[in-house]
């Protein structure tokens, strides 16, 4: 209350209220609650005075003055209620400036807090990435090492037990060779002696035959045998001599024993190699007995070797029966045919056969039924005892499964770019989640430097693990994985840190993760490296945008 107006209404009172002090007066308008009239009654109850109202007889100055001061109480409440509804309108704005404030202060603190959540969400999901990566990378370590303890314990068991089977074998080998060599020997002396006793036998015979031959030629000549003083035998005695020759005994051939380890019942003359009707003359024998022929219709890569056992190799084919009949075909649906060599997932002559071929090579397998599907065939296709014609192509194939520490450098090599085509072929078709797992595998074969002793091994290696790494940050964003493309990016940071697509692809990755300080930092230093990139403008002006809309986001429940 303003000082003047109190002083005016304490003034008033004291002409209704005589009996009261100045101190007492204010104190009677403070417990009335700065009411004029409810002050007087207080007061008047204080005192216990009942003031006369001034009669008609008094002055007409005085009436004046009465009147002149009830205008100017008139005036008074209504300039006070008049500040009073002031007063309340600046309390009501201010409070609703107040809330306003509140407001926007509690959405900045809800946007601030939403920010921090998840950035700590995505430090956690970096970490327990890295975590997960290096438990990984300890655990094959640690498998390996325990891999190659079990092949080395059991490398020197199997050698140890094979050296005791060969020495058991030898000494098996030995007693049975003793003794067939002593069968032979005595059924060699049974023969000798059967052939001694036919020699004599025939001796025999031959001479009786000769004496009665003599006594019938004698008795058939004119005349005696002479002999000519020239020394030449005469004509009868030329025949008696050849007929004596004639009869001696012919020596019979010395038969060939089988060699003495081998019992003679088990000695069987080995089949000739039948080769089925209709397989072409020049067609290659590649099983030795005719069941399994290759023709060569393209010759593949003769420098690329040919795939070993344990190799995954991916192939196209037609099937046919040998009129011509096609039963099945690769061609017909959509992909290739791929499978593992020597570890029975095909027919035996697609094992030996593609195992043959070479990159790029294109063939004709000829299979016998013992090489395919056998007597029982494969119905109601495949007839029993059918011998089937595939035409294989042989697209490609990878190095059986191996750990890092059992191949060289060029085969670590040459497994990564296997692999890194593989994903690049698969990322130009659309097929995203296909490319990704073959780009990082691709990278798990080189990104050791310590793997590689040649620098330029080391350096080849190093440009191939960085384009991998990118490839499979390119293909998370794809997916919209945002973790996953953090942290290949991150993996190339960590060789390069000023590579600008790692950053770029780094910087996108965190602005869909709300990460907006993260991904600031990433996209200017991108900017910074290259100044005329339209994509790291874009994406930066992207980052600023959803910036924005984070808070409202966040407030509406989004």
């Amino acid at each position: 209350m303003e000082p003047d107006y109190e002083d005016w209404i304490i003034d008033k009172m004291k002409f209704h209220l005589p009996g009261l002090s100045d101190k007492e007066l204010k104190k009677v308008f403070k417990d009335a609650g700065g009411d004029y009239n409810e002050a007087l009654k207080l007061g008047k109850s204080v005192t216990g005075t009942q003031r006369r109202e001034p009669l008609p007889s008094h002055r007409p100055s005085q009436r004046c003055e009465m009147a002149e001061m009830a205008a100017a109480t008139a005036a008074a409440a209504a300039e006070l209620k008049a500040a009073k509804e002031v007063a309340e309108a600046k309390r009501q704005r201010v409070a609703a400036m107040t809330a306003a404030v509140a407001a926007e202060v509690e959405a900045q603190l809800i946007s601030m807090a939403n920010s921090l959540l998840v950035r700590a969400k995505s430090e956690a999901m970096t970490a327990a990435a890295a975590a997960l990566k290096a438990a990984q990378e300890e655990a094959a370590v640690k498998a390996a090492a325990a891999l190659k303890a079990a092949q080395e314990e059991a490398a020197i068991k199997a050698a140890a037990a094979l050296k005791a089977a060969q020495e058991e074998g030898a000494v098996k080998a030995a007693a049975a060779l003793k003794a067939a060599q002593g069968e032979a020997a005595v059924k060699a002396a049974a023969l000798a002696a059967a052939r001694a006793a036919a020699g004599a036998a025939l001796v025999s015979v031959n001479n009786q035959q000769e004496a009665s031959g003599a006594a019938a030629v004698a008795e058939s000549l004119p005349e005696p045998v002479e002999r000519a003083t020239s020394g030449t035998t005469s004509v009868p005695a030329q025949v008696a001599i050849r007929a004596e020759q004639s009869m001696e005994p012919e020596l019979m051939p010395e038969p060939k024993l089988p060699p003495p380890s081998v019992p003679c019942s088990l000695v069987e003359p080995p089949l000739p190699p039948t080769r089925p009707e209709g397989v072409p003359q020049d067609a290659m024998d590649l099983s030795g007995d005719g069941g399994l022929c290759k023709q060569l219709l393209r010759a593949g890569d003769e420098e690329g070797g040919s795939p070993e056992s344990g190799s995954l190799v991916q192939v196209h084919y037609v099937g046919t029966l040998m009129d011509g009949t096609q039963f099945d075909s690769s061609r017909d649906r959509a992909g290739n045919f791929s499978f593992t060599i020597g570890r029975g997932q095909v027919i035996k002559g697609w094992d030996v056969g593609v195992a043959s071929m070479k990159r790029g090579e294109k063939a004709l397998l000829y299979c016998r039924s013992d090489y395919a599907y056998g007597a029982r065939g494969s119905p109601p296709k495949i007839p029993p005892e059918t011998t089937l014609q595939f035409e294989v192509e042989l697209l490609s194939w990878g190095l059986p499964k191996k750990d890092r520490w059992e191949v060289s450098e060029k085969e670590k090599l040459s497994e990564a770019s296997r692999l890194k085509a593989e994903g690049t072929e698969a990322f130009k078709a659309g097929k995203w989640a296909q490319a990704q797992p073959l780009y990082a595998e691709a990278a798990g074969w080189v990104e050791y430097d310590d793997d590689f002793v040649e620098e330029s091994t080391k350096a080849e290696a190093g440009a191939l693990v960085i384009s991998c790494w990118l490839n499979e940050a390119q293909c998370c964003l794809k997916l919209q994985d945002w973790a996953g493309a953090i942290s290949a990016s991150s993996s190339v940071l960590r060789k390069e840190g000023e590579n600008v697509k790692a950053l770029y692809r780094r910087g996108l990755a965190n602005t869909k993760l709300q990460n907006f300080e993260m991904g600031r930092q990433d996209l200017k230093r991108a900017a910074t490296l290259d100044p005329k990139s339209r994509e790291i403008r874009e994406a930066l002006e992207g980052l600023k945008e959803a910036e924005v809309r984070w808070p409202l986001m966040a407030t509406d429940g989004h």
